[in-house]
């Protein structure tokens, strides 16, 4: 018997670049209007290959939404191209408002420019972050098709803890202080004003919060409103505060409790430091299976080639999660799978112009490729881009490998070749 797909809500399209406007937005989405939202930055909602997942989420999402930024504009095709092509249609075929573009600090005229089409439906306006709520609390209504009261303070003294937050020492014990308060919207917020900080001190409080989380495994935990809510609120902290709190994650991936290293290890994922990933590659023999599949995860994402080996051997892994995962994470660092023939013929060109003589590879090569009027080669560059191999430049339509993912593709091509 076949399991029943996971529905949604809404499926969210948007720039990799502009996960600090998304990532509050599906927040409030999620947890203060209890809507379902498939989200490519959630491991959770991962199946297989990205293609995989993001085919999943678009056929099992009842409405969508595009956040269309200065980046999404630039980029316009690769994978959020077919997202847009897949709401739209999504829009036709179900004959009602399904489907509801986010402006965030554009024009018309560079909407159209990306679509012709997505300029043509009704769009929300957002001009500043600070209006995140607002766009949240409209959404919601559009989503559900009924007014709303606005629930932003529904939990927690949040204005009273604002004032807190401005406080020096004192504001930093009393944010300690509250996070064993009895509501769940006070402590969240505390959690919150604790990352917004960025002291290194919070690292310690916060994972004693998770170690307050009694469960056996992700999907356990998803099922718990709070629980979840702790969870992400305080993984989003921690990685908040950014590199100085690096040794005492790594020194948490080897704690006792599951959650402390599974949390430890999203948290680091979002930091990008150098010195994760040999920490991370020795989770692939983790004890616990949920921290087994998402080190898979991790490290196809950095994309390091010291990961290729360690992978390979949890290709034996007694969970199929963490094989399957294991498998797209090698294809993602050796650049198979996820590109197509165009697109591999533009990556070998640009391997071959960045190899010096000496068979060195110059990885910061800059170069004109392609004219820029025409338009099949450059959706495939933006494909490429969106798919992390190159940077474009937005003056001169000029093309650079990036390091490590469009590094490591050129150096196994070469490899191959050899």
């Amino acid at each position: 018997m076949s399991e029943k797909p996971e529905e949604f809500d809404v499926f969210l399209s948007h720039a990799d670049e502009d996960h600090d406007i998304v990532s509050p937005l599906v927040n409030l989405l999620r947890f203060e209007y209890d809507l379902k939202v498939w989200y490519d930055d959630d491991k959770a909602l991962m199946r297989g290959t990205l293609m995989e997942s993001i085919d999943y989420g678009l056929k099992n999402s009842r409405c969508g939404v595009v956040i269309v930024s200065p980046t999404y504009v630039f980029k316009c095709g690769g994978w959020i191209g077919i997202e847009r092509a897949a709401l739209i249609r999504k829009e036709h075929k179900a004959h009602d408002r399904v489907f509801f573009p986010v402006w965030f600090t554009v024009t018309e005229a560079e909407v159209t420019q990306c679509s012709p089409s997505l300029a043509t439906y009704p769009a929300l306006t957002l001009r500043e972050e600070r209006e995140i709520e607002l766009i949240a609390h409209q959404l919601a209504q559009l989503i559900t098709k009924r007014q709303l009261p606005k629930k932003i303070d529904r939990h927690g003294e949040i204005e009273q803890l604002e004032e807190v937050n401005k406080i020096g020492e004192e504001g930093f014990d009393i944010l300690i202080h509250l996070l064993a308060n009895s509501d769940i919207g006070t402590r969240l917020t505390a959690i919150r004003k604790l990352g917004e900080r960025q002291d290194p001190r919070a690292i310690q409080p916060l994972l004693r919060v998770i170690r307050q989380i009694k469960a056996t495994s992700i999907v356990e935990i998803r099922a718990d409103r709070d629980s979840y809510l702790l969870l992400v609120i305080t993984t989003n902290a921690l990685t908040n505060i950014g590199k100085t709190a690096v040794p005492a994650l790594i020194q948490a991936l080897k704690g006792e409790y599951w959650l402390v290293r599974w949390t430890a290890l999203s948290a680091l994922w979002k930091i990008e430091d150098p010195m994760i990933v040999l920490p991370l590659i020795a989770k692939l023999k983790d004890t616990h299976v949920d921290v087994r599949r998402d080190a898979t995860y991790v490290l196809g994402d950095l994309g390091n080639l010291q990961a290729i080996e360690p992978l390979k051997k949890a290709l034996s892994d007694s969970d199929e999660r963490v094989r399957a995962n294991a498998q797209d994470a090698l294809n993602k660092i050796l650049g198979k799978a996820e590109l197509d023939e165009r697109e591999d013929a533009m990556l070998r060109d640009l391997c071959t112009a960045a190899r010096k003589p000496s068979g060195y590879l110059e990885t910061v090569l800059s170069f004109q490729l392609f004219d820029p009027s025409n338009e099949l080669k450059r959706d495939v560059a933006r494909s490429l881009e969106y798919k992390g191999y190159i940077e474009i430049t937005s003056k001169d339509f000029t093309l650079k490998l990036t390091k490590p993912k469009g590094y490591n593709y050129c150096m196994n091509l070469q490899t191959r070749h050899q």
